[in-house]
């Protein structure tokens, strides 16, 4: 399933504060999403629309089982650090992509996984590289 990055985001910062699918669920059927908008500095709208549109893609997404329509350089640096708790500090940043990551095979089966098709994904001694394609 293809999930905006925004979604993504929005997903990732209600998960990182220990929001419970459960609880998302009910605060997305009630509408009532200006506390989350100003508290997160997100607009959760569009989350709501994904939910509305189709509840069980919304409930496969906040476990975590999605893949991300588009990412950019900084969407990538972004979902690094809210998914899987990776800092800047842990990967070499170039123009076209992030080197030298260091990860084990799960998370970057994950990575792999949720990153939209404009990446390529590779692995060598220096570590995990996650670059654009054609660049």
């Amino acid at each position: 399933m293809d999930i905006s990055l925004m979604e993504a985001y929005s997903i990732e910062a209600l998960k990182e504060q220990g929001i419970t699918l459960d609880r998302a669920t009910k605060k997305l059927e009630s509408g009532q999403l200006e506390d989350w908008n100003e508290k997160f500095q997100l607009d959760f709208s569009l989350l709501q629309e994904l939910y509305k549109a189709n509840p069980s893609l919304f409930k496969e997404a906040y476990q975590s089982k999605y893949k991300i329509k588009f990412v950019t350089i900084n969407g990538l640096k972004n979902l690094l650090r809210l998914k899987f708790n990776i800092e800047e500090t842990q990967y070499t940043i170039v123009e076209n992509g992030i080197l030298h990551l260091q990860t084990d095979e799960e998370i970057e089966d994950r990575i792999r996984y949720m990153l939209s098709s404009n990446w390529t994904v590779l692995r060598d001694e220096s570590g995990l590289s996650i670059i654009v394609k054609g660049e």
